[in-house]
């Protein structure tokens, strides 16, 4: 599941998902650089992290091991060139600060802060 906060303007990514193996956030917003961004098991939750993104289409996927998974909740899916689809999260321009949703500075959150 995907839930946009655009006051922070970070997008969370939430992985509803058994198993001890920690899923990693993959996507191109980092040119899916490997490994890509952990994600946290919350207490009786899913897996989740946290990414601040610019405005704009991204293209991400979870990856837990050799296993690529899609996003149900993404905004709408693509042909990834390799056979299969990405997800794809839309972050639209904040309106409450003149269309920046990126400050110089402005901390994203990682799995290892507190929530």
């Amino acid at each position: 599941m995907i839930r946009k906060h655009g006051e922070s303007g970070t997008v969370e990514f939430r992985l509803e998902r058994d198993g001890a193996e920690t899923p990693y956030l993959v996507g191109s917003w980092d040119g899916w650089e490997p490994p890509g961004i952990p994600m946290v098991r919350q207490p009786g939750e899913a897996w989740v992290t946290e990414v601040l993104l610019p405005p704009g289409e991204h293209q991400f996927r979870y990856r837990i091991g050799n296993e690529w998974l899609n996003d149900p909740s993404a905004d709408r899916s693509v042909t990834n060139g390799m056979g299969g689809e990405n997800s794809v999260v839309i972050v639209e321009e904040s309106p409450n600060n003149g269309g920046r949703r990126t400050r110089p500075g402005t901390p994203r959150r990682t799995p290892n802060d507190v929530w």
